[in-house]
């Protein structure tokens, strides 16, 4: 069955003829807007809300801290930044942050309901990479770091037998290590390990606070930048 995305969008902004207008616009098309008016207000109530698209006037933050929250939030969740010729400095920053898109506070009706539609859509598939990402994470934290040497050079092709060789240990450990590694990551297949790892590698997720193993400050590197493999 295929998953519904929720057609709700928030705005952060102060002006509230802009809300007026992107609600008069976007309602037509089962797209429900909700606001805040300031970031502050917004992220500390968003935990309640968890919006896959986000809206955020330029005019109401300062272009260096824009950009850091973007940086921060569009892991998982799309952001779309509202300006106008004034802004261009806090929206260049903002793309190279992560925001998906630009909007003129002036955009014509069917510009806007695209492009929010398109946020929409992001904001899903960034919110599905970043759980499946977590999830990937606390199940590599379970493996112990021996375990976790292993697994990484199973995923770069390696045999039971190469392994052995390189870690100087017998053929059946590796064996034994192999079998608890895929215990641990709930996979079947070599192909099913290497993806766990690939997904728990994300370079754009270096590290996690894994406060549900007990384990809160693990790194898990690219496989390329760690010096054990």
């Amino acid at each position: 069955m295929a998953v519904r995305i929720a057609q709700t969008v928030h705005l952060i902004s102060p002006d509230r003829q802009l809300l007026e207008q992107f609600v008069r616009t976007l309602a037509p098309h089962s797209i429900l807007c909700s606001a805040s008016e300031s970031l502050d207000e917004f992220t500390s109530n968003s935990a309640a809300e968890n919006p896959n698209c986000v809206l955020i006037d330029a005019r109401s933050v300062p272009a260096q801290r824009l950009r850091e929250w973007v940086a921060q939030s569009s892991l998982h969740v799309s952001v779309i930044v509202l300006c106008d010729a004034g802004d261009l400095l806090s929206a260049t920053l903002a793309m190279k942050a992560g925001a998906v898109d630009v909007i003129q506070r002036n955009a014509a009706g069917d510009d806007l309901v695209l492009k929010v539609q398109n946020g929409i859509r992001e904001g899903a598939r960034r919110l599905t990479d970043a759980l499946a990402h977590l999830r990937a994470c606390r199940r590599v934290a379970l493996l112990s770091d021996r375990e976790l040497t292993v697994a990484r050079l199973l995923s770069l092709g390696l045999s039971n037998k190469q392994i052995a060789t390189r870690l100087k240990i017998s053929v059946n450990t590796v064996g034994n290590h192999r079998a608890s590694i895929h215990l641990k990551l709930q996979t079947d297949s070599t192909a099913q390990l290497v993806r766990t790892m690939m997904v728990s590698s994300c370079p754009h997720l270096i590290s996690l606070q894994l406060e549900e193993t007990g384990n809160q400050s693990r790194s898990f590197s690219c496989l390329a930048d760690d010096p054990t493999v």
